[in-house]
């Protein structure tokens, strides 16, 4: 989730190789539009899982896709946030894919907008304890009641060398995903 705090290094920014870039990468991903976000809090920490708890909602809003057990790590696929390699997956879970490719992106978006979806519908059914930090623009609210009106997944894809064209809404998604 991007907020007031976190760094946004503009597409173009060109750091001393030797010094920042690898810990950039590291910590930070890559929105639509191709700037960075180096997240200032704890959520630069966390991990990848094949059964992720969260997923980005449009650009400022992360939201949980299953129940999270208390202790529970709370994780991202990494493949959702525009991942510039691959890499070997050791995540544990029973749907460890193994490998974890930006490919993976295209291939789980229907997946993982249906997760989203799903979680919309029931969130006001839900206990929201973090509801106090929730953005104030209704866009949530009213994704809440017309999950299908939520941007897709897709909205967040970075396209490197070309301007990002998804905007493909959830119900598109979904129809495509039933053929």
């Amino acid at each position: 989730m991007h907020d007031a705090l976190d760094v946004e290094l503009p597409a173009r920014t060109r750091l001393p190789a030797d010094l920042y870039e690898s810990l950039v990468e590291r910590y930070s991903y890559v929105r639509a539009d191709g700037s960075r976000i180096l997240p200032w809090d704890f959520t630069r920490y966390m991990n990848h899982s094949c059964d992720a708890t969260s997923f980005l909602l449009g650009a400022n809003l992360e939201i949980a896709v299953r129940d999270v057990r208390e202790g529970e790590q709370l994780t991202s696929d990494y493949a959702s946030l525009n991942l510039e390699r691959g890499f070997d997956c050791l995540c544990g879970s029973p749907s460890c894919r193994r490998r974890v490719e930006p490919s993976d992106y295209e291939a789980l978006a229907p997946a993982w907008d249906r997760l989203i979806v799903d979680s919309l519908q029931t969130a006001s059914d839900v206990a929201q304890p973090l509801a106090d930090w929730f953005p104030r623009d209704g866009r949530l609210e009213s994704w809440m009641r017309e999950p299908l009106l939520a941007p897709s997944i897709l909205d967040n894809r970075h396209q490197v060398g070309a301007e990002t064209r998804f905007r493909t809404r959830r119900a598109k998604v979904l129809a495509s995903a039933r053929r």
